[in-house]
């Protein structure tokens, strides 16, 4: 038995919250024709989200788009009526190639919309947002929502997937590529590694805090006069403490002391200096894996190694690698599939891109 002028102290440790739920399940429903990309339908939003707040994945994804791109994408002697337009909103060849090699870049994967004249050729073609299209089971029709998705999504345009046969009643069809997935979606090259990305957005956001919050370093928070609490009294205030207080955006985590003294409440810093070295470190690593997850030089996209610097011998020998085995295959996929929508041999020329290093 604890000496009756002894302070007892029982420990419980809050952990940040995470912000997103990594569901990339396939759910069928029967109430629905469509199936659901993620158990909400929010899994492809979540993807852009991460693209759009992680500087090292947004700076892979947009780099190897640019590198897709080379100097110019043109079309071929075969695909020459749609050298100026391909639509009437005035898209050229270049703008489709970039959004579908944007798309392929997050989702891996991308949707062409194919619209037939009365004549029964191709008439225009569009890249539609690929997280704003999903599909049934079998790939036979393809749904399209312009106000994105959400597990109660009612409102939709339903079109058939592109087959290269002209139909009067449905002249609009969408040729939906999905690449290396063995489900009805895609699964992204980077998603093994969205936990890093997830980890670098969570140390800018501690960092950003650090200097402008007060109350950004962890906390040891001791309550006093505790033994009378209940468990679910105690689960109240962590849960309180939480909701108010956790968070990259506010603070990092608390540790909460329920003593049975009759201390006054006050709020510990735990953290040392070394804190902000901590999170860099982490931060690194995580950087790391997520360049590893592409197969990535970090050099290609304008991150240079910390122990020397990139020679230009160095920088062409890793871009020829990171362009055969990653960039070529992605230019071939969108190449194969325009080709196929405009029904000719080879629809997509790409300018060889010129890098000059100067003198």
């Amino acid at each position: 038995m604890a000496n009756k002028n002894e302070i007892q102290v029982n420990l419980s440790v809050i952990d940040i919250e995470k912000k997103y739920t990594y569901d990339h399940d396939e759910v069928i429903s029967n109430s629905r024709n469509y199936v659901y990309w993620g158990r909400d339908n929010k899994y492809p939003s979540i993807l852009k989200n991460l693209y759009y707040n992680s500087a090292t994945l947004g700076s892979i994804i947009n780099g190897t788009v640019g590198y897709v791109l080379g100097d110019g994408v043109i079309a071929s002697d075969d695909a020459a009526k749609w050298k100026d337009k391909v639509n009437r909103r005035g898209d050229t060849l270049y703008d489709i190639v970039n959004s579908l090699a944007l798309d392929y870049m997050i989702y891996r994967g991308f949707a062409i919309q194919v619209i037939y004249s009365k004549l029964g050729t191709v008439a225009e073609i569009y890249a539609l947002d690929f997280n704003k299209c999903r599909v049934d089971e079998y790939h036979k029709k393809v749904y399209f929502n312009k106000k994105g998705w959400t597990s109660y999504s009612t409102k939709y345009e339903v079109y058939d997937a592109f087959d290269g046969k002209y139909d009067a009643e449905h002249p609009t069809q969408i040729l939906y590529f999905t690449d290396g997935s063995r489900g009805v979606y895609p699964h992204p090259r980077w998603e093994g590694a969205i936990k890093d990305v997830e980890t670098e957005i969570e140390c800018t956001n501690y960092s950003l805090n650090s200097i402008g919050n007060g109350l950004s370093a962890r906390y040891i928070l001791t309550m006093p006069s505790s033994s009378n609490l209940t468990k679910e009294q105690k689960d109240l205030i962590e849960k309180g403490i939480k909701e108010k207080f956790t968070g990259t955006e506010t603070s990092s985590n608390f540790m909460v002391y329920f003593a049975s003294g009759t201390e006054e409440l006050k709020a510990t810093a735990i953290t040392a200096d070394e804190q902000n070295e901590k999170f860099t470190s982490i931060k690194k690593a995580a950087r790391e894996n997520i360049f590893t997850s592409f197969a990535a030089v970090p050099a290609l996209f304008g991150l240079m190694t910390e122990s020397k610097g990139f020679s230009k011998e160095e920088f062409e020998s890793a871009y020829k690698l990171y362009f055969n085995t990653q960039v070529k295959p992605i230019q071939k996929k969108i190449n194969n599939q325009i080709s196929k929508v405009l029904g000719v041999k080879n629809a997509v020329v790409y300018q060889p891109l010129i890098i000059n290093f100067g003198e």
